[in-house]
Order: structure tokens, then sequence, then C-alpha cells
């Protein structure tokens, strides 16, 4: 009995998919189709564009985007100054679905905190300023990779096609440049335990030294 249940049943289920399939004929007018396809509305549109336009604009976006601006003045002054990276909790951090508490408020000094070390000092630069890339040029002939380039402003993209300076870095404004407490350039950053003694120079008394 249970065989001829299942028999009925598939046979109903072909002839469901037979139906389904069935040529039902056309019914009413047939007009033809005068509107393109859409794939070759769109080789055509293809066919009409300005590569040369697309290809220049594409460029200028990149090289746009490579030239930092920046409000960060030259220093007015050589001097020297220390910068302590504490930070305040000013309520407890908890970790986010649950009441664990990750930090207390509180201050913390960063480089001790997560024990930052670095191996080299970073040099805070304007490439548009020629005396700066020379300072930042003759450290990088002395100290190689024991001191890291960092730009604040300028072409970076034509910054870096000097080889000394391939490997340098973009500090945006308010992202690095922020987080150091950068206050002018040029500015030479060396860390000393807990806080960074900052040498800060004015390129014109650079320069009139250099004359002297």
């Amino acid at each position: 009995m249970g065989k001829f249940f299942l028999t009925i049943a598939i046979s109903l289920m072909l002839s469901i998919n037979l139906k389904a399939y069935e040529d039902l004929g056309v019914y009413g007018e047939m007009y033809e189709i005068k509107e393109k396809d859409f794939r070759q509305l769109l080789k055509e549109k293809w066919e009409k564009t300005d590569k040369e336009e697309i290809k220049s604009k594409l460029q200028k976006s990149v090289f746009d985007s490579l030239t930092i601006t920046s409000s960060i003045p030259t220093c007015s002054s050589s001097q020297q100054r220390e910068f302590n990276p504490t930070i305040e909790l000013k309520a407890d951090l908890i970790m986010p679905y649950t009441d664990n508490v990750i930090k207390e408020k509180g201050t913390y000094n960063i480089l001790k905190e997560l024990n930052i070390n670095f191996p080299y000092s970073v040099i805070f630069i304007n490439a548009d300023d020629e005396l700066q890339v020379e300072l930042a040029q003759f450290y990088k002939e002395q100290l190689g990779n024991k001191i890291q380039v960092m730009l604040v402003q300028g072409d970076f993209l034509k910054f870096t096609q000097n080889t000394i300076f391939k490997d340098s870095m973009v500090a945006r404004q308010n992202v690095e440049a922020k987080a150091f407490n950068l206050q002018c350039v040029p500015s030479i950053y060396t860390q000393q335990n807990e806080f960074f003694m900052i040498q800060e120079y004015n390129p014109m008394e650079l320069l009139k030294n250099e004359k002297n």
C-alpha cells in the first residue's frame, strides 16, 4: 500500500513539472523589440568615452591624495622641550557587552603601559621648505635607519623619489602629528624612557649658523 501511494505522489509531481513547462502558445500580437540590448548600450557608451580624460582624472586624483597639507607652522626659534605622552581616562574602560573593566579611570603613560620603545628618532618636516628637506637629508645620511622622516606637508610622491627618503611616512595633522603633540616643524623626537625629548629648529637660524 505504501508503494502505491508513493507511485501516485511521484506521478503527480511529474505531471505538475510537465504542466509547468508546457508550451501555452502565443496570445495576442507580437512586436519587435526596438530597444538596444543593455550590454550593447554599455559597449557603445564606453567606445564614446574619452579614455585619456578618465586616465588624466585618475592620475590627478592620485597625485592630489599624495599632496599633504597642514597648518602646522615653521618653528620660530630653536629650542628643546619634553613631551610626556600621558592620557587621562575620565571613566573606567569596560569591555563591550560585559561588566569587565579593562582599565580603571586615571592617568596612563602610553609608552610605559604599552611597553613601547622607539628604536629610532623621528623628524617631522615640511617638504615645501628646502631648508627642512636639507636638514632631513643631513640626518638621514648621518643616522640612516636610526631616524624616521615624517612628512606633514608637501608632495609626498615627489619627495620620496629621492631614494634616501624612500621609507618616509605621512604625518596627518589630526592623527600622527596630534598624537606626538607636534607644535612646529622641523622637530626631532627622541624617546628617553617614558617621555620624548624634542629638538625644534628654526630653519633660518640654521642657515645663519651655517654661513657663520
